[in-house]
């Protein structure tokens, strides 16, 4: 795989969704993107990442929530999550 960095323009447009967020208008994105924020353990840094849903399952008798597949737009993984 090819792992050169992305050019300027590239970048802004990766980011535009979590500058959405910034501006609290994160709604114009439906529910197509998700943004993860958590607290370091050791650190105690606010950290903040950007999913793309691919798939919402419906409810099936969960309590908790509805599993949603997601994607890191950065690393090429995918996750299954509950959402609460």
């Amino acid at each position: 795989m090819n792992r050169h960095r992305p050019g300027r323009v590239t970048r802004m447009l990766l980011r535009a969704p979590g500058r959405l967020y910034d501006w609290r208008c994160g709604w114009l994105l439906g529910h197509r993107f998700l943004r993860l924020t958590h607290i370091g353990r050791n650190s105690g840094r606010h950290y903040q990442t950007m999913l793309e849903v691919i798939r919402i399952e419906p409810a099936l008798n969960e309590p908790d929530g509805r599993p949603v597949s997601i994607v890191d737009m950065w690393a090429q993984i995918s996750v299954r999550l509950l959402l609460t």
